[in-house]
């Protein structure tokens, strides 16, 4: 039924002659009271699949998964509520981090609880045993009333290295600050580095200045000018006056560095814009937006979601780079007008991996509609003129998903990756939902014409993903000396496929993994000629 009413929804409001979007249908899914706060892939059992870990009220449940393997039965469960899986001690394996609710206290009308610490190894049958190394005060003594980790659209739990020591730093936010008076939507912020033993607190706490301000409403993580540390970006709102009309939207920029510190009114770049509500007018920055990857130069981006400002409705890109965020957008995403109740643009983004197997990570936009979402390919072509997906349900919040994720291939009968995305249940009664959704070969908007204007082209490999071996096509227009090399996500030269002139024409080269004893992951392949070069990224699965 579920699919029925997603299509009742959208197809008598479809123009057919500009068909440019394609249905997402799910081949998985559970549900269950108090489910899915939280999502994450990690291969628990160590078999080589990913599973779906599901943070739950206050627990986690583990779904193990592979194609043939995965079902709707729980395999394991940890206490607390997953709210990372990441190398938090730098030791080389992902660790898990829980929140756990201990008792009820009715002074204060909200729980004990604690943080706890899943260390990974390789000496247990799972990757990350089930009884916990450490545990932690939790930073609050209102978790459930601050909303503590909850966020706003999406979960509120971001991680990334922002001070470059190869550990996982950990950033949880509040959507409320409690104070001896009342409850206000303030926000908080906590941030906790990287450790070989976490410290009972956090490094940083960041509390929003005035009442509304929404620290922590939005907040993101990663590398927007390409150097060696994540950085960590936020907004917030200033209100001008006793009324909501005009207000100025702040995005806060910390960058990362080896001695990293986060303080109000410290921060690297500060950027205003103002916004009147009545109007519905804004300037370049609003409230609502995200950190990814877009263009897959390997340099993080800013997408702006402009729903409420802009109509047809937008997103709009500003790409990152050494010369950090120009508030002139790099690109912009265009709501389709074809098809009424969805809009395929005017959200954040949400990074799901690569989608449709063209070696490029790929996005959710969201919200897109009443428990719509849409999904978007990214990489160099990214269009408006590229296909986008399309998933609605009817079980979801108004926007949907909380959380979407990569899960590799899950799915018997083809080899491209899936996506899992899901329905935070919000309270301990309520119900959530996780869904498997279908990778699909979708192709973006690029014709591979031979063009006599060009020395030289470097296609997209086939297949990709790949096990082991892979095709890698290149024209070259002219005699050149041509050297193709792969290398790894740190620049290490894996391989030289070939250094030699080439006469005028089309080439094939194939490249077996297997040959170097490669671990799964993703990795480049790169030309050069005369000091010019291009790169492409593709992924080995084993």
């Amino acid at each position: 039924m579920k699919k029925i009413f997603l299509m009742l929804i959208i197809l008598p409001t479809i123009n057919v002659t500009a068909q440019n979007f394609f249905f997402m249908p799910s081949f998985w899914e559970v549900s269950d009271t108090g489910l899915a706060f939280n999502i994450e892939a990690f291969d628990i059992n160590k078999d080589g699949k990913l599973d779906i870990v599901s943070g739950n009220w206050n627990n986690t449940f583990v779904y193990f998964g592979g194609p043939g393997v995965l079902d709707e039965i729980v395999d394991i469960v940890y206490t607390g509520r997953i709210l990372a899986i990441c190398d938090y001690n730098g030791d080389g394996f992902d660790d898990m981090i829980n929140m756990h609710l201990t008792s009820f206290d009715s002074s204060r009308w909200d729980y004990d609880g604690e943080i706890l610490f899943y260390w990974g190894s390789d000496t247990t049958d799972l990757a990350i045993d089930t009884i916990p190394d450490y545990s932690i005060p939790l930073p609050t003594l209102y978790p459930t009333l601050e909303r503590f980790t909850l966020g706003y659209l999406t979960v509120g739990v971001q991680k990334g290295d922002l001070n470059g020591d190869e550990k996982s730093d950990l950033i949880f936010s509040s959507l409320y600050y409690i104070d001896t008076v009342e409850i206000n939507p303030r926000g908080k912020i906590y941030i906790y580095t990287g450790k070989n033993q976490p410290d009972d607190g956090p490094d940083f706490v960041l509390i929003g200045t005035d009442l509304g301000s929404e620290y922590g409403y939005f907040i993101d993580c990663g590398n927007i000018n390409g150097d060696q540390y994540d950085d960590l970006l936020f907004s917030s709102i200033e209100r001008i006056g006793s009324s909501n009309v005009n207000t100025i939207h702040h995005l806060h920029i910390f960058l990362g560095r080896s001695n990293f510190s986060a303080i109000s009114g410290e921060e690297d770049e500060f950027f205003s814009s103002y916004v009147n509500s009545v109007t519905n007018t804004a300037g370049w920055f609003v409230q609502s937006f995200s950190v990814d990857d877009i263009n897959g130069d390997n340099i993080d981006d800013i997408v702006i979601g402009r729903r409420s400002f802009d109509f047809p409705h937008k997103s709009t890109v500003h790409f990152g780079g050494s010369n950090g965020i120009d508030t002139i957008p790099s690109f912009t995403f265009l709501q389709d007008t074809t098809i009424s109740l969805v809009f395929s643009a005017g959200g954040e983004t949400q990074n799901v991996g690569d989608y449709n197997g063209d070696g490029y990570d790929d996005f959710i936009n969201s919200p897109s509609g009443y428990q719509i979402f849409t999904l978007h390919l990214g990489g160099p072509h990214i269009s408006n003129k590229n296909k986008f997906g399309i998933r609605g349900y009817s079980n979801a919040a108004p926007t949907f998903p909380q959380k979407s994720i990569n899960v590799g291939k899950q799915n018997v009968n083809d080899n491209i990756n899936d996506i899992v995305v899901s329905v935070s249940a919000q309270t301990a009664i309520s119900k959530g939902y996780i869904l498997m959704l279908y990778g699909q070969d979708v192709p973006v908007e690029v014709t591979e014409l031979e063009d006599s204007n060009v020395d030289y082209n470097l296609f997209q490999n086939y297949p990709n993903p790949f096990n082991p071996s892979t095709t890698i096509k290149f024209q070259i227009n002219n005699t050149l000396k041509v050297k193709i090399t792969i290398f790894d996500t740190l620049g290490n030269e894996i391989a030289v496929l070939l250094d030699e002139e080439k006469s005028p024409g089309k080439y094939e080269i194939e490249f077996n993994a297997q040959k170097y004893n490669l671990s799964s992951g993703v990795y480049f392949y790169r030309i050069n000629y005369e000091g010019k070069e291009l790169v492409k990224k593709m992924t080995f699965l084993k």
